[in-house]
């Protein structure tokens, strides 16, 4: 399959341990992080990471359901860029 550039958006509760087992999914599968943003909304207490990859379909879903499991989260939204 080929590469292509995805882009993950996960809203989870603001806390330092959830960044850390995000980055450690990633890693795992050796994945290629293009871009990672995070940011904090304490209004509504979610933290809220923006990371872009470049990775095949299939193993981004099967990440996306990995984040889903392993993490107590809000939401997982997965995009695919388009040119």
């Amino acid at each position: 399959m080929e590469k292509i550039r995805l882009i993950y958006h996960i809203e989870t509760e603001p806390c330092l341990n959830a960044a850390i087992r995000i980055m450690g999914i990633f890693s795992r599968r050796r994945v290629t992080i293009i871009e990672i943003y995070c940011n904090i909304n304490k209004s509504e207490d979610r933290q809220r990471f923006t990371i872009a990859v470049m990775d095949t379909e299939e193993n981004a879903l099967k990440i996306s359901k990995r984040v889903e499991r392993e993490i107590d989260i809000h939401s997982v939204n997965l995009f695919q860029q388009i040119n």
